[in-house]
């Protein structure tokens, strides 16, 4: 089992090997952290040994062998109970969702000063988690999004009249009544209605109503 120390121990995974070196020698000269392991992929991990967990793992979201999101799952049930900071220079809002519900607790941009690793560490330590400005911006423009209301219309490409005969039905008008308030026939309407039953799959007014008109 791995053991627990008072230092804070950091674990490096980054594929940037200048990056990487330039992060263990920043953070080896903090007198309260020191490196626990430092690789530039997960597989190199396997091989090397490791004397006590990780409090943190720096890891990069983009390694040469896997998107490093798809292994946190790995990390958490290697080293229970470390915190995983993802350092990016991706922007994709998706990638932070994801980030966050595998496990993730940090996320850094890139690019990022050493001095913003500390902090972001700890923020860890203080709140349990860290989004560095950039990211937070991202989380909430993207959680403030809100998806275009497509109507039946567009949603099935009805024809004007075809959307009129459905705002009918919805109305609760039977086909002839139908008919008379659009002054065609009835014979019109059910034709109509076919069409719309194919665009819209449905086999009848019931389930047209039951399925998309009852909302």
């Amino acid at each position: 089992m791995l053991k627990k120390i008072k230092l804070n121990a950091v674990g490096i995974l980054e594929d940037n090997d200048a990056l990487r070196n330039n992060i263990c020698c920043y953070i080896d000269a903090m007198p309260d952290y020191f490196i626990a392991f430092s690789a530039p992929c997960y597989n190199s991990i396997e091989n090397i040994e490791i004397d006590c967990l990780p409090d943190f793992i720096l890891l990069d979201i983009h390694l040469k062998e896997t998107l490093g999101i798809d292994i946190i799952p790995k990390l958490l049930k290697k080293f229970p109970g470390t915190s995983i900071i993802i350092m990016t220079g991706d922007q994709s809002e998706q990638h932070i969702l994801q980030a966050f519900e595998k496990g993730a607790k940090g996320y850094l941009y890139k690019p990022f000063t050493m001095t913003d690793t500390i902090s972001t560490m700890q923020a860890l330590v203080n709140n349990g988690s860290y989004l560095s400005p950039v990211a937070a911006t991202k989380l909430i423009g993207m959680l403030n999004k809100k998806e275009p209301v497509v109507s039946i219309k567009e949603k099935f490409a009805l024809t004007e009249r075809e959307y009129e005969i459905v705002q009918l039905i919805k109305e609760g008008l039977a086909y002839q009544a139908i008919a008379d308030r659009l002054y065609i026939s009835y014979h019109t309407v059910n034709h109509h209605l076919k069409n719309v039953y194919v665009k819209m799959d449905v086999k009848s007014r019931s389930e047209l109503i039951a399925n998309y008109l009852t909302r």
